[in-house]
């Protein structure tokens, strides 16, 4: 019976507060490391680090801040990440009532995370999109 090939995953985190940024990938880094799963981690602090970086790597996750404290916000990050990558999937943290995005998180199908996510969140994400990646 052939060996399946390892789950590889590419992640695109993108916030402007860089503890966040930082604590957000150490949960990612321990939760792959413990289930065996191979992944890659690029960092943006802004909509134009975000957008070079979706047109430069292949990315399968976004996990984006909905405020980043410029013109362009987390939603326009998930915009162009659609349009690149119409199956990705990606995830809007943000300290505001889910309710009051609600419209956005719809329209672009993204799931909201708090911020900062809690461990709990995140393992719960990542069961989801690795059994896609698996199945």
């Amino acid at each position: 019976m052939p060996k399946s090939s390892p789950v590889k995953l590419s992640f695109l985190l993108v916030n402007d507060e860089s503890g966040i940024l930082l604590m957000t990938q150490c949960v990612l880094e321990e939760y792959m490391s413990a289930h065996g799963i191979h992944a890659t981690y690029h960092t943006a602090i802004n909509y134009n680090s975000a957008k070079e970086l979706l047109e430069t790597q292949r990315i399968d996750i976004i996990i984006s801040d909905v405020n980043l404290k410029e013109a362009k916000n987390g939603f326009d990050v998930i915009d162009i990440a659609k349009t690149r990558y119409p199956s990705i999937s990606c995830y809007m943290m943000t300290g505001m009532q889910e309710y009051e995005i609600a419209d956005q998180l719809a329209k672009y199908d993204v799931k909201c995370l708090a911020t900062p996510p809690s461990e709990e969140e995140i393992q719960e994400m990542l069961n989801g999109v690795v059994s896609l990646q698996i199945g």
